[in-house]
């Protein structure tokens, strides 16, 4: 399993964090009523590539937060931003996005959205450039954590961890047990599955800020 996770995703996992495979992967084993680790091991040997992907959607779920260490949506807020300034203005307003962001391992989406939400805070104080020529691109391994990314939907413990209440009402509405991310932060993500261990294409090039904390 160690192999398959290397070859596949280029995720290695230190002899002194084994457990992970045993905390992780219980789970896996409860869902297809695989009865033990080498059962598992043995089935991943003959897998027609759905158990494989199973396997790495639990291996690579990762722990994130809204703002998570605050210092870089900082440092993007008062140093990043201004100084792409004068190349956002350069550009045509009818040629690409003026400023194109990457989140690369962008998890259950808290870090996109906390872009999201430092550029807004930004655009309130300039008229340099406006929202609809900013993209941000999220993408990560896992197509269930994508999907819980883009629906936008978190519990109030979840954006407890590192949104203030401010942010929380300006950019999310309450709906029922959860919080809802507003479309307005919605619109300028676009979340796409991606394995950063193969090629990709071409077309994930031109980006002026990425952000690869997750990975």
């Amino acid at each position: 399993m160690k192999n398959i996770l290397y070859d596949r995703c280029g995720i290695e996992i230190p002899a002194e964090k084994k457990y992970l495979f045993k905390t992780r992967l219980s789970d896996l084993l409860a869902q297809e009523n695989i009865p033990t680790f080498r059962e598992l091991h043995s089935r991943l040997q003959v897998d027609d590539g759905r158990l494989t992907e199973l396997l790495i959607e639990f291996m690579t779920t990762n722990e994130t937060s809204f703002f998570r260490d605050d210092h870089p949506f900082k440092t993007l807020f008062s140093t990043i931003i201004p100084n792409l300034v004068e190349k956002i203005k350069k550009r045509s307003f009818y040629g690409p996005a003026g400023l194109r962001i990457w989140s690369a391992g962008c998890s259950s989406g808290q870090e996109p959205y906390s872009v999201a939400m430092t550029l807004m805070e930004w655009l309130e104080k300039k008229t340099i450039c406006s929202i609809d020529r900013i993209s941000i691109l999220a993408t990560d391994i896992s197509e269930k954590i994508l999907e819980k990314a883009e629906k936008g939907m978190y519990t109030e413990n979840e954006l407890k961890k590192g949104l203030s209440d401010n942010m929380k009402e300006k950019y999310f509405r309450k709906n029922d047990m959860c919080w809802l991310v507003d479309d307005k932060l919605k619109n300028i993500i676009k979340f796409q599955k991606l394995n950063l261990a193969e090629t990709f294409s071409g077309k994930l090039d031109n980006f002026d800020i990425i952000f690869c904390r997750n990975v």
